[in-house]
C-alpha cells in the first residue's frame, strides 16, 4: 500500500517544486552584485512584477551605485523606481529598463553613464533630467512620450539613435560640455528646434539637420 502511494506521489514532486519556485520568484525583491569598478553594489536582478521598487542607499554596508544589465528588462507593470540616495547612482546599465512600457517615474540626474538601450521602448517615460557624461546608443530609443528632456552641463557624448523615435520631443538644448553627437542620435524624433554650441558646428551629423541653431 505504501509503495503504491509512493508511486502515485512521485510524479507530483516536480510539480510541487515548480510551484514553490514560481511563488518564490514572483515575490518582488532585488538581488545585488558587487562591482569593484564602481566601488559599490549594483542592482543585478529584480524579481516579481511590482509597480514600484525601492532601491536603498546601502547593501551589506556598501553604497548602491547603479543598475546592471537587464535588471528590470521587460517588467511590464513597472511604473516607478525610488532611489533612497539618487546622488550615489553612477551607472544605468545596458537594457536595464528596456521595454518597461509603464515606467514613468525615475530620477537619474546624477548618473555619469547611461549605457546602450537602457530605456529603449519605455513608452510612458515623459520627463528626464540628465548630466551623464556618456549617453549610449539607443539609450532612449522609442520613448514616444518623452516631451521634456534636460541635458545639463557635463553631458559630453550622445550615441547613435540615443533619442531616435522620441516623437513627443520638440525642442532641445545641447550643453556647452557636449563633444560628440553620433549619427542618427535624433532621427525620426519630433524635434523642431535643436540648440547646439558653436564649437560643434563641424559635427557631420548635425550638419544634416535643418532645425539646428548654434549659440
Amino acid at each position: 500500500m505504501k509503495r503504491k502511494l509512493l508511486y502515485l506521489l512521485l510524479p507530483l514532486i516536480p510539480i510541487a517544486i515548480g510551484i514553490i519556485f514560481a511563488c518564490y520568484y514572483s515575490i518582488p525583491r532585488l538581488e545585488y552584485t558587487y562591482s569593484s569598478e564602481y566601488g559599490g553594489y549594483m542592482v543585478s536582478r529584480a524579481f516579481g512584477d511590482s509597480k514600484e521598487y525601492y532601491i536603498p542607499k546601502e547593501y551589506n554596508g556598501s553604497k548602491v551605485v547603479g543598475v546592471s544589465t537587464r535588471a528590470f528588462f521587460r517588467h511590464k507593470s513597472l511604473e516607478k523606481i525610488v532611489f533612497e540616495a539618487e546622488e550615489n547612482i553612477d551607472i544605468i546599465g545596458r537594457l536595464s529598463f528596456s521595454e518597461c512600457p509603464c515606467l514613468k517615474d525615475i530620477s537619474i540626474s546624477y548618473a555619469s553613464t547611461i549605457e546602450k538601450n537602457a530605456f529603449s521602448y519605455c513608452k510612458s517615460l515623459d520627463k528626464i533630467d540628465l548630466r551623464a557624461k556618456y549617453i549610449g546608443g539607443s539609450a532612449f530609443f522609442g520613448c514616444e512620450s518623452l516631451n521634456s528632456l534636460t541635458l545639463n552641463l557635463g553631458v559630453e557624448s550622445i550615441g547613435s539613435y540615443a533619442f531616435s523615435k522620441c516623437n513627443s520631443l520638440e525642442e532641445l538644448y545641447l550643453p556647452k560640455s557636449i563633444k560628440h553627437v553620433y549619427i542618427d542620435a535624433f532621427s525620426y524624433s519630433g524635434l523642431k528646434q535643436l540648440y547646439a554650441p558653436m564649437h560643434i558646428m563641424d559635427n557631420e551629423y548635425l550638419n544634416t539637420l535643418d532645425y539646428v541653431t548654434y549659440y
